[in-house]
C-alpha cells in the first residue's frame, strides 16, 4: 500500500468535519512532497479523536456509576424518611396518651368513667348523700 492509499484509508476514519478541514488545507489533494506531512496531521487528528472518545466513554461510565450511587442514596434516604415518619407517629401516639393519663383501652374502665361523667352531668353533686359518699371515698 502506498502513502496516498494509506492517507485515503485514514481519511475514511475521520468525521465529516475533519474531512472538510483537510479539504480546505489541501483543496486539490496533497502534493507528493506533502503526503507524509498530511498523514501525520490525519494520524494526530485521529489520535485526538480517539482520546476524546475514550474520555467521553470514561465520563459516561463514571456518570452511570454516580447515577447508580445517587439512586442508592435516594432509596436509603427514603427508607430513613419512612422510618422517621413511623417513629414520629409512634411518638405522637405516646404524647396523646400522656396528655390524658386516664385514657385507656380497657372497656370496663372506660364504661365506669363514662358512668361517672353521666352522674356528674346529671347533678350527682346536688344529691343529699353526696358529701357522705365523698367522705367515705376519701377515708378508704
Amino acid at each position: 500500500m502506498n502513502k496516498k492509499d494509506y492517507l485515503h484509508n485514514l481519511l475514511a476514519l475521520c468525521t465529516d468535519k475533519q474531512k472538510k478541514v483537510f479539504t480546505r488545507m489541501y483543496p486539490d489533494g496533497p502534493k507528493n512532497n506533502q503526503v507524509s506531512h498530511a498523514i501525520r496531521q490525519v494520524e494526530n487528528t485521529l489520535k485526538n479523536l480517539n482520546a476524546t472518545n475514550e474520555n467521553l466513554k470514561t465520563a459516561k461510565e463514571e456518570g452511570a456509576e454516580n447515577a447508580a450511587k445517587l439512586q442508592a442514596d435516594i432509596r436509603s434516604l427514603e427508607i430513613k424518611l419512612h422510618t422517621s415518619e413511623l417513629q414520629r407517629k409512634a411518638a405522637d401516639n405516646l404524647a396523646n396518651r400522656l396528655k390524658n393519663p386516664i385514657a385507656t383501652e380497657n372497656n370496663s374502665v372506660q364504661e365506669r368513667l363514662n358512668l361517672l361523667d353521666a352522674l356528674v352531668a346529671g347533678g350527682v353533686d346536688n344529691w343529699e348523700w353526696y358529701e357522705e359518699a365523698i367522705n367515705n371515698y376519701q377515708l378508704s
